[in-house]
């Protein structure tokens, strides 16, 4: 699998334009984002405590500070007080597995920055979406005979219902759609007829083989 890298200019421009719920996913993806490969570059230019929530700044392993205007500001992101404050152009501190090191930038005209972003659009890229191996058992790849003549007329609704929460249950079904039992249970047979949720294992849910909504329409497509 490639790693992700999610990249956020000035992450403080989010909170001001009323988006702060934004943060409570994004607190999931530092937390455990790195287990699947997803990492996360995000910048600000803002020091003031409402800016970024500590809990968001606590999350980040690695954290760069350029100049900022008062020595509090440096403690309050580098989460320390034993530290000196460089005074030389271009230099910079950051913290790294619980200890401060100065570091210096280097100069990068526009000349330099033309060059490399010439040098990377001249690289091919794919020609198509990377699709990823099935590695579903045959077994579960086989449908049975669908019927698109005999398909009920809310089997779409009940399709997106589904693979928008990925639970294979009648009972949501019945639940979200307002729906008896009856005919919940068939929705969910024709569901399971149509490749997109697995067999019935007793009072197991059904595994749900469609992950997103654009997978979905392109599955129910083929179906016709």
């Amino acid at each position: 699998m490639p790693h992700l890298v999610l990249i956020i200019d000035d992450l403080s421009g989010f909170h001001y334009e009323k988006t702060a719920e934004l943060f409570g996913p994004l607190l999931k993806i530092l937390s455990a984002g790195y287990k699947v490969g997803i990492y996360v570059i995000a910048t600000t230019s803002q020091s003031k405590g409402h800016a970024l929530p500590g809990e968001f700044i606590s999350l980040i392993q690695s954290q760069v500070v350029f100049r900022l205007p008062r020595k509090e500001d440096y403690k309050r992101f580098l989460d320390t007080t034993k530290l000196e404050i460089p005074t030389q152009k271009g230099s910079f501190l950051y913290k790294e597995y619980h200890t401060v090191h100065t570091g210096q930038t280097t100069l990068c005209t526009m000349e330099d920055m033309i060059q490399l972003i010439e040098y990377i659009t001249k690289q091919p890229g794919f020609q198509g979406a990377y699709l990823l191996p099935d590695t579903r058992p045959s077994f579960e790849l086989e449908r049975k005979d669908f019927d698109l003549n005999d398909k009920d007329a809310l089997l779409e609704d009940a399709a997106k219902l589904v693979v928008k929460h990925q639970v294979g249950s009648t009972s949501l079904i019945q639940r979200q759609m307002k729906l008896g039992y009856n005919r919940a249970g068939r929705l969910m047979d024709q569901l399971e007829a149509a490749g997109i949720v697995g067999p019935s294992e007793g009072s197991k849910i059904r595994d749900v083989y469609i992950k997103t909504e654009a997978a979905l329409e392109a599955h129910l497509k083929s179906l016709e």
